[in-house]
C-alpha cells in the first residue's frame, strides 16, 4: 500500500515538473535579453572576437580589446545600429605602440600608402602618448575623409585628432599648382625627385600665395625651388618652409 502510493506520488510530480518546464520554455525572453542576443549576432557577423556585451534597458556595454581607435569607433557605430540600442557605454581597450616614434613611423606609411595624396597636399604627424594629430593642408575634403581614416585604424592609437585644413576649390590656384610643380621638377636640380611617386617638394597654394614645404638635399636646392617660384607670374606671395636634409 505505501509502495503503491509512492509510485503514484512520483508519477504525479513528474508530470507537474513537465508541464512547468514546458511553460518556462514557452515563456518570452526578456527585452533584455532579446536586444542581448540581436548584439551578439551582430559581433559574430563582425567577427568581434573577445568583444563582451551588457545589456540594460536600451544601452550597452562593450569591453575588451581592439587594435585602434578607428576599430573602436567602427565597432561602436556598428553597435549602435542594431534595432533597440540607443546607447553605447565603451570600456574597449586599445593596445598600445611600443613608441611614440614607433607608430608615427606606420601612419606616416599610411599616408604614403593614400593614393589621393599628393605634392600639393602636406600633412604633419604628431603623436603625444599614443594620440595621433594631422595638421596641413589638403586640396579635396575625400582626401582628408582618406588620411584621417588611414591615420586612426593605425594599431596602437589611442585617440586620433584631424586638424587637416581643406583648401577652397579655385581654378586659378590649381593652374598654379600645375605650372609651379611642372617648372620645379623640370628643372635639372631637380630632376632625381620627378620620378619618385611622391617627390619630395610640396606645392601649397592658396589664393595664389604659395607655401613650399618637404624635405630637399641641400640648401642650393631650397634657395632654387623658392627663386624658381618666384619667377613665375600670377604669384602673389612665396613663403619657403623647405627643410635641408641632415
Amino acid at each position: 500500500m505505501f509502495a503503491g502510493s509512492m509510485v503514484r506520488w512520483c508519477a504525479g510530480s513528474m508530470l507537474a515538473l513537465a508541464a512547468t518546464t514546458a511553460a518556462f520554455a514557452q515563456a518570452p525572453a526578456s527585452p533584455d535579453q532579446a536586444l542581448k542576443v540581436r548584439v551578439e549576432q551582430r559581433l559574430t557577423q563582425m567577427r568581434a572576437r573577445g568583444i563582451k556585451a551588457a545589456v540594460q534597458g536600451t544601452s550597452v556595454t562593450l569591453s575588451g580589446s581592439v587594435a585602434s581607435a578607428g576599430a573602436k569607433q567602427d565597432l561602436i557605430n556598428d553597435i549602435l545600429k542594431v534595432e533597440g540600442v540607443k546607447e553605447i557605454v565603451s570600456e574597449l581597450n586599445i593596445g598600445k605602440a611600443e613608441s611614440d616614434q614607433k607608430l608615427a613611423e606606420r601612419v606616416a606609411d599610411q599616408m604614403r600608402r593614400s593614393t589621393y595624396f599628393t605634392v600639393f597636399d602636406d600633412v604633419e604627424i604628431g603623436v603625444d602618448n599614443g594620440v595621433v594629430t594631422l595638421t596641413g593642408f589638403v586640396t579635396q575634403p575625400i582626401k582628408s575623409d582618406d588620411l584621417a581614416k588611414r591615420a586612426a585604424h593605425v594599431d596602437g592609437v589611442q585617440e586620433f585628432v584631424n586638424k587637416l585644413e581643406v583648401l577652397p576649390a579655385s581654378l586659378a590656384d590649381d593652374r598654379l599648382r600645375s605650372i609651379i610643380a611642372n617648372t620645379i621638377y623640370r628643372d635639372p636640380i631637380f630632376s632625381n625627385y620627378a620620378s619618385q611617386a611622391i617627390p619630395p617638394i610640396h606645392i601649397i597654394v592658396r589664393n595664389s600665395s604659395v607655401l613650399l614645404t618637404g624635405v630637399v638635399n641641400s640648401e642650393v636646392e631650397r634657395r632654387q625651388a623658392e627663386n624658381i617660384v618666384r619667377g613665375i607670374s600670377g604669384i602673389i606671395g612665396v613663403q619657403n618652409a623647405l627643410r635641408v636634409e641632415r
